[in-house]
């Protein structure tokens, strides 16, 4: 079946039964089109649409652009004082002014582009797209890349941020 049996819904309800069983049978990592092929020949393939949210299969940039709305949440609700800071994060911003990755963009710094210039990237060479100094407060946060330039490992976790923290404690024990 082609492009024509396929069609895009906007509901703002839950998903009836036979809407849950027909978004369930789609692989989550399938194009649409795959899935068509082999899951049904003779009813359209339904996407459904819930506010901004595609319950159908999420793309890597979807995923990227939702990501980057919830830690620009949380950026905001540690601004506000909601939510902990890293207590290094003066030190961690630090670290990322003297990256080659590092750019200004309207006086703001940036590990990279802006993400939303290039939602789609290799943070290990082109940086993650993260303003700086959020990412430098939020604890759960690590730098793309090790201090030799290659993307960082994640466990063990050798981001630059890491390895300086982990050197600064040697010193002082």
């Amino acid at each position: 079946m082609g492009a024509s049996m396929r069609s895009t819904k906007i509901i703002n309800r839950e998903p009836s039964i036979d809407e849950q069983i027909r978004l369930d049978a789609l692989p989550i990592c399938e194009s649409p089109d795959t899935a068509a092929d082999k899951l049904t020949k003779l009813r359209p393939i339904t996407r459904y649409i819930y506010g901004m949210a595609c319950t159908h299969c999420p793309s890597s940039a979807f995923k990227s652009i939702t990501r980057a709305m919830a830690k620009s949440a949380g950026a905001r609700l540690r601004q506000l004082g909601l939510l902990p800071e890293s207590v290094d994060w003066t030190a961690r911003a630090r670290v990322c002014q003297s990256c080659p990755l590092c750019t200004v963009v309207n006086k703001k710094l940036y590990c990279g582009k802006p993400f939303l210039e290039m939602p789609l990237r290799d943070p290990g060479s082109q940086g993650c797209g993260c303003p700086v100094v959020s990412k430098a407060r939020d604890p759960g946060e690590h730098c793309p890349i090790d201090s030799l330039h290659q993307p960082a490992a994640e466990s063990p976790c050798n981001c630059k941020w890491c390895v300086k923290a982990a050197a600064e404690q040697l010193q002082v024990g």
